[in-house]
């Protein structure tokens, strides 16, 4: 990698500049310390959940890194980054909140990675995450920093090629499932099911025009749909050795959506924090604590309704959480 950098070189970094620059998931690993906590940096294929290297390992792997970068003034001779560089890790291992498209994939049931993107925002500052540009292979990765609080809604918006496709709703409307019935409606509203969408429609009394024709267009391949996973860790902490950053102790609510750009729709799946502290009964009672809802939405931020986090909450550094329990991993 070092071959073909060498001609960019240049003796002052910025977050701006580095974004041009490719990475791979060893040399991404040394940098944050351990994986990222959606695994789309450093996916669990390559390194299993809980992974701790042995210190033979993990000084041979920054070797590697400072050999990549040698001569370009990224790293220095320990492997630590500049401070351009740094600015740009620091979200992505200090995470409040991360939004991808798409889930983590289960390499148990073989899945693949269909995600492009992963952005980590943390305390005043954010990088978006996404596949080096011009790489035939999904195997290194560009950092993209997204500037402050401030910038964050439109910088997102821009990288995420979400301000390209995305047209707001000619009319609004909010729904939310009050019950189990109410949230089967959505889901087939969501599959194209124009009676469910007038099902729904009549629970809430509202006119079935706008769900009757979220669901044709849905039916019939007019609307494309773009999966969205949000997650908040402000309520989380690390657990054991630092290096295993996906072992995380805490509630760790997160927000499932879908996506129809072209009819500015939002469908969503919330689950909301468990209040109970036994962490082991998370997964078990989970949907106890959820709810469904969708949205046509006109203006407000679509950043905040994607990560499930109140846009005044931003950039707030989480408090320690004293929270015990067993770890689920979040998929």
């Amino acid at each position: 990698m070092a071959d073909g950098l060498a001609g960019s070189f240049r003796p002052e970094w910025t977050s701006g500049s580095i974004g041009s620059i490719a990475f791979n998931p060893e040399q991404l690993y040394m940098l944050i310390g351990g994986p990222d906590y959606l695994r789309f940096l450093v996916p669990e294929s390559l390194l299993p959940f809980s992974y701790v290297g042995e210190p033979d390992t993990l000084e041979r792997l920054r070797s590697r890194l400072v050999f990549s970068f040698q001569g370009l003034g990224l790293v220095d001779a320990n492997g630590v980054p500049c401070p351009a560089l740094a600015s740009l890790v620091a979200p992505v291992r200090d995470c409040a909140f991360a939004v991808a498209d798409g889930l983590m994939p289960v390499v148990d049931k073989g899945e693949e990675e269909y995600r492009s993107f992963a952005a980590y925002f943390g305390a005043q500052s954010a990088t978006f995450t996404r596949f080096a540009s011009g790489q035939p292979t999904k195997d290194e990765f560009n950092l993209l920093a997204l500037g402050g609080v401030n910038d964050w809604e439109v910088s997102f918006a821009r990288d995420s090629n979400l301000s390209s496709v995305f047209r707001p709703a000619r009319t609004p409307l909010y729904l939310r499932c009050r019950n189990r019935s109410e949230k089967d409606m959505l889901i087939d509203l969501r599959n194209g099911n124009t009676e469910a969408a007038r099902a729904l429609a009549s629970a809430h009394g509202v006119d079935a025009g706008l769900l009757m024709g979220l669901a044709a267009g849905l039916a019939s391949g007019k609307y494309s749909v773009y999966p969205v996973q949000g997650v908040d860790y402000r309520r989380t902490r690390l657990e054991a050795i630092p290096q295993a950053r996906d072992l995380r102790v805490g509630p760790q609510p997160w927000v499932f959506s879908f996506m129809v750009p072209d009819a500015g729709a939002l469908i969503r799946m919330v689950y909301v924090p468990n209040p109970d502290p036994n962490l082991s009964v998370w997964d078990e009672h989970r949907t106890l604590y959820s709810y469904m809802d969708i949205e046509f939405i006109m203006g407000g931020s679509l950043l905040e309704r994607l990560s499930g986090v109140p846009r005044a909450e931003w950039g707030v550094a989480p408090k320690p959480q004293n929270t015990q329990g067993t770890e689920k991993e979040n998929r």
